[in-house]
């Protein structure tokens, strides 16, 4: 694998919505995300979770997840997505949609990642850190929530 498509696995962004607005992503999350709420609040929805994220949170949606949201802004909603392609866990090992109980210091890795979202070398080893520091508490997809994948 050359450096160029390497750094097609990450997607930093800023997403922002004025208005009521409805993602469909029935046909399974591109990509794995980790998500910061700026502003505002939303509402996943899959056929096994409904997960509302607030201003403040810190949440996660997995890889081929089939989910639906709903962006409910006050004045503006505004989130960072981290997307990512390769997830260091064990084999046959999924993560579920979910909030992220996150500390100073996990925030601290992440506050120059909201800052700049530029796709670097320092940038994704700063992604992988502060999923290192997340991963001991997130819960596992259970087996009656197999269905909510799409084939990875």
């Amino acid at each position: 694998m050359n450096e160029q498509n390497f750094f097609k696995y990450f997607h930093f962004n800023e997403f922002s919505y004025t208005k009521l607005t409805h993602v469909d992503n029935s046909a399974g999350a591109p990509h794995h995300y980790i998500a910061y709420m700026k502003e505002g609040s939303g509402l996943l929805i899959s056929p096994q979770r409904r997960l509302s994220v607030s201003a403040g949170e810190l949440f996660f949606i997995p890889k081929g997840y089939r989910y639906h949201s709903y962006w409910q802004p006050a004045r503006a909603v505004r989130f960072d997505s981290l997307g990512f392609d390769l997830f260091p866990s064990a084999s046959g090992c999924h993560y579920t949609l979910q909030k992220l109980p996150f500390d100073d210091a996990a925030f601290q890795v992440f506050q120059p990642l909201s800052q700049d979202k530029t796709v670097s070398a320092a940038s994704i080893g700063s992604l992988y850190t502060l999923l290192s520091m997340l991963m001991p508490n997130m819960e596992t997809a259970a087996v009656e929530e197999k269905n909510a994948f799409t084939e990875l």
